[in-house]
């Protein structure tokens, strides 16, 4: 006899007050609190030269050891598989979706001509230029900016797979299944971040057609080809069935938490420098499309495909995870609209401390 919905729902309500959930929750987001904290206190006293070798420490080395202890461990099965197409789908849902909602407000908000401020009629030409570009740049809706309208897209694609997914997805899903999140931040990385998200901003940016900015053809092949991320994982792999002695398997397996801990030191660091909130309001809807409507499309997705347990629970962490730093990257490379992303980005990391626990309840 099945047991009632009613039944079911009091079930889980129990698992989440005192069951393997909770301690979870507190496995995954008791580091991240703490250690972001952290990273709040000490960027009164680290220079900005430290914090920026940090980020190339964990890039170089870190987050690529991190990725090869995961990667000699994982299990894999055909399911794995599933991580690259789940991570182009929700990459590309996100950039559909803005899409959407960019359709939308463009056709219900038409944009509106400027006219010229007679109590400036006196003044010089170049003078009345400079201000009128002032005055529109700062009253005309974002969806009519195209650096703003590309900072919105990448905001909704990019999700921070590799420093807040491979940190938290360790508590949060069986030792198994972390294959699964490693192929989907590498392939977020490489056909998300330097595939689409460069087409991206590229089109929307300021610079995006000025060859002096153009990048050789060449480049962002080179630039996959070095990841080292990519490397790490081959290696992890290729090197599975090869015996390790006992004091370089716990050395390894003591990195992962290592990294964690530096990995969220860095983002406390990063989001002590998000001073212009001037975008906050505009950054409401890519932090929601990218952590709420993308990872529920992918569950519902996942569900009615016939996938459930730990890989739908996988992919929608994954694709639940919230903007990506890289999306500052971008928008320092093609002028985009920076105060955009960098509020899209504090907005969904505190926004995650309340979905996560959604989706373990619902797909958990």
């Amino acid at each position: 006899m099945r047991p009632r919905p009613r039944a079911l729902a009091r079930r889980r309500w129990t698992s989440w007050g005192t069951g393997p959930l909770t301690a979870r929750l507190t496995g995954a987001f008791g580091p991240l609190l703490f250690w972001v904290s952290t990273g709040l206190v000490l960027y009164r006293w680290l220079p900005e030269s430290v914090v920026r070798g940090l980020g190339r420490f964990l890039y170089w080395i870190g987050i690529p050891l991190e990725i090869y202890a995961l990667s000699r461990h994982a299990r894999f099965t055909w399911q794995v598989g599933l991580g690259p197409i789940a991570a182009i789908a929700a990459v590309v849902t996100g950039a559909v979706l803005m899409g959407i909602l960019w359709g939308l407000l463009c056709w219900r908000s038409p944009r509106q001509p400027t006219s010229p401020d007679p109590t400036t009629a006196s003044e010089s030409t170049a003078l009345d230029s400079n201000i009128a570009e002032v005055s529109e740049h700062s009253t005309e809706s974002w969806w009519w900016r195209s650096p703003s309208v590309g900072s919105a897209a990448i905001a909704s694609m990019l999700g921070n797979t590799g420093f807040v997914g491979l940190a938290l997805t360790p508590h949060l899903l069986d030792p198994g299944w972390m294959a699964l999140p490693v192929f989907y931040n590498l392939t977020q990385n490489v056909l998300g971040t330097y595939g689409l998200g460069v087409l991206v901003a590229s089109t929307f940016g300021n610079h995006g057609g000025d060859p002096e900015r153009d990048r050789p053809w060449w480049q962002p092949l080179r630039d996959v080809v070095t990841v080292p991320s990519i490397w790490a994982f081959v290696l992890g792999t290729a090197t599975q069935p090869i015996p390790f002695s006992p004091w370089v398997e716990q050395a390894l397996d003591a990195w992962v938490p290592l990294t964690i801990a530096i990995a969220f030191v860095l983002m406390g660091l990063r989001l002590s420098q998000l001073r212009d909130w001037r975008q906050l309001k505009p950054a409401i809807a890519p932090a929601f499309i990218k952590i709420f409507l993308v990872p529920l499309l992918a569950g519902l997705v996942a569900t009615a495909a016939g996938l459930d347990g730990q890989l739908r629970l996988a992919i929608v962490l994954m694709a639940g995870m919230p903007t990506a730093f890289a999306g500052l990257i971008l928008a320092e490379e093609y002028d985009l609209d920076r105060p955009m992303i960098s509020a899209s980005i504090a907005l969904s990391t505190l926004a995650i401390l309340g979905t996560m626990p959604l989706w373990l309840w619902i797909w958990g």
